[in-house]
């Protein structure tokens, strides 16, 4: 019987009962000070990391190759017969490199490394995902066949209040500077193609960025899932949980509604129930349509996809 260890490094963001519910593996990077070594997550928290920021700017350290045998080891040890890797982005970091020569040497493993391109918690979604078909007994060549496909529907984008540090981290790669910190211009930033950094847009301070950001990711959640206000709940209760989107969407019922039939019964009760509404947008008055739409995203609790519930609506006076 296969048994597959799911694999990722300290950067992932993943919060700890994702790491215990799904049994994922974490290798470290190293931070490096003047004075003293630390490895990632171990002795050293984000929030340490932070406030020594004033005070001296370290430097990270890919994992070596022996850090992930030793880790290889223990698979071998504990009976893992697969292994999938996701590492942060190899436009940011050398530590796939690390897994790919370490995975050489043990040929009873057999080993899956993905370049995610991706960082942080972006990198942790995916291993969330994937250790949900671990867990559901999905084969190896099913999960490995499905991990890009959960990378194509996945987009990260982020701000921050200065570039201070990605410019003396020499991790900035495409993003510009200059006079965009005198103008108080803050990127919006992304991943290229090579899983570097790079801008999106800029916005004037970091109010409007953080309303840019709320905008992408809206437009993005409201492509036939979800409205763009739901999306600003699911942006919230993100931040708040650590839970994917999709977790949360099913959790709280928010799917949107776009199976024409179920909207078209909605949109027929509606129509039967306001008859003055049907004389009214017959004699012109574009407001009916729109009060119609409104009992008809009442009645499917917020659910119904608008402009179908109205192309659809359209329709149906027209027959009246």
């Amino acid at each position: 019987m296969n048994k597959i260890a799911l694999i990722t490094d300290s950067t992932c963001g993943l919060p700890k009962e994702y790491i215990q519910k799904y049994n994922v593996k974490i290798v470290s990077l190293k931070i490096l000070y003047k004075t003293k070594e630390y490895i990632d997550g171990i002795n050293i928290t984000p929030e340490e990391v932070y406030a020594k920021l004033p005070d001296e700017l370290p430097t990270t350290s890919m994992p070596s190759v022996d850090d992930v045998s030793i880790l290889y080891d223990e698979l071998v040890r504990d009976g893992y017969t697969h292994a999938i890797v996701l590492p942060v982005s190899s436009g940011l970091s050398g530590t796939i490199n690390s897994f790919r020569l370490a995975s050489e040497n043990y040929n009873s493993i057999n080993t899956f490394i993905f370049d995610t391109k991706v960082l942080s918690m972006a990198v942790g979604l995916i291993v969330i995902e994937v250790g949900k078909m671990i867990e559901a007994n999905k084969s190896f060549e099913y999960i490995c066949n499905k991990i890009p496909k959960i990378r194509e529907n996945l987009w990260m984008y982020f701000t921050v209040d200065t570039l201070e540090y990605l410019i003396k981290g020499g991790r900035i790669g495409k993003v510009s500077c200059g006079i965009g910190q005198l103008l108080n211009l803050k990127p919006i930033i992304t991943m290229d193609e090579d899983g570097a950094y790079t801008t999106f847009t800029k916005a004037r301070g970091s109010k409007q960025a953080f309303n840019k950001l709320i905008s992408l990711a809206s437009n993005i959640l409201d492509k036939g899932e979800i409205s763009s206000k739901q999306g600003k709940v699911v942006l919230e209760e993100m931040f708040n949980t650590s839970k994917s989107p999709k977790e949360i969407i099913e959790e709280k019922g928010m799917k949107q509604v776009s199976n024409e039939d179920e909207i078209l019964k909605i949109d027929t009760e509606v129509l039967d129930e306001n008859p003055q509404s049907i004389v009214d947008f017959k004699n012109g008055k574009d407001r009916a349509l729109g009060f119609m739409v409104g009992q008809v995203m009442k009645k499917s609790k917020g659910q119904a996809n608008p402009k179908l519930a109205s192309d659809l609506l359209t329709k149906e006076l027209s027959k009246r």
